[in-house]
């Protein structure tokens, strides 16, 4: 399966992305495996749902954090295109983006006014986002909610389980 998909990837990526994107399938069917073989138990579901909801909580607190910090100038990285996704924060902050050119900017560069969070995170447009695969917002305000209906599933399951009827399922949903 994943020679395969790593096959059409190739074949329909682009030249200069299509490394990258076997790399993230890749990266992808191994925690597929990780986790397919790794959860053998109900304990061992529980143990994987609170992880994931730990995880969850962090995202979330670090994209809360960054859509209340203040704004400031992100210097955009000058790969050739215009590109939204990737840039520096150079330290000043700013209200517009016109403030971000007054003074003496890098000659040259191309600047947004953002906000700043944890981690050299900054928002895209006023939308928060963290890095890698996340770097989407979408991405972002949808990994904490796969979170919860995991947690949630590994619930139901235990409470079947263990012949306690719906009891922890509903409130793990709650």
């Amino acid at each position: 399966m994943l020679a395969w998909a790593g096959v059409t990837t190739i074949l329909n990526a682009p030249s200069s992305h299509a490394i990258p994107a076997v790399i993230e399938l890749g990266v992808a069917f191994v925690l597929f495996g990780v986790i397919a073989h790794g959860v053998q138990s109900f304990r061992s579901l529980e143990t994987m749902a609170a992880t994931l909801a730990l995880i969850a909580l962090f995202l979330a607190f670090v994209g809360i954090h960054q859509g209340l910090a203040p704004t400031g100038c992100v210097k955009l990285h000058d790969d050739g295109s215009y590109n939204l996704q990737t840039g520096t924060f150079d330290g000043r902050p700013c209200e517009i983006v016109d403030e971000c050119y007054e003074g003496e900017p890098e000659p040259g560069a191309r600047y947004r006014c953002e906000h700043v969070g944890l981690l050299g995170t900054t928002t895209i447009e006023g939308r928060v986002r963290y890095r890698g695969i996340l770097q989407d917002p979408n991405e972002l305000a949808m990994a904490p909610f796969c979170s919860r209906s995991c947690r949630c599933a590994a619930a139901c399951a235990c409470a079947s389980w263990r012949r306690w009827p719906w009891r922890r399922c509903s409130r793990a949903s709650s």
